[in-house]
């Protein structure tokens, strides 16, 4: 694994708003006024959040000139990167229930049944 480029993404993702804008333009192509009240955050910190992502191509800014109207849209490297996020995410929450279960139940590979009183 490549640790520089590992650390530079966790950077990019763990930044405020970063995820919510992913999620919001999986379901398709959204102006700035619609994601910003979608993620619920202010237009400077969306701004700064899709001037990172674009910079990472994740998303692409189109720009139409008649109306003049702003669309983002994921790029299909950002699909893959939801992907292995949405993995990570499923086997962080495995292994952190399973660490806790192990703390409230040390020895045990099972859980104790609870009888009804």
């Amino acid at each position: 694994m490549d640790i520089e480029l590992a650390e530079q993404a966790i950077k990019v993702l763990s930044s405020k708003g970063v995820l919510s804008v992913l999620e919001e333009l999986a379901c398709g192509t959204r102006r700035h006024n619609e994601l910003a009240r979608a993620v619920k955050v202010d237009h400077k910190t969306l701004d700064k959040t899709l001037r990172r992502l674009q910079d990472a191509d994740l998303v692409v800014r189109e720009v139409h000139p008649v109306p003049l109207r702003v669309h983002y849209r994921l790029t299909a490297h950002a699909s893959g990167v939801l992907h292995a996020v949405a993995g990570l995410a499923t086997e962080w929450r495995t292994c952190t229930r399973s660490e806790a279960r192990d703390r409230r139940y040390p020895g045990s590979t099972l859980r104790p049944t609870r009888t009804a009183s």
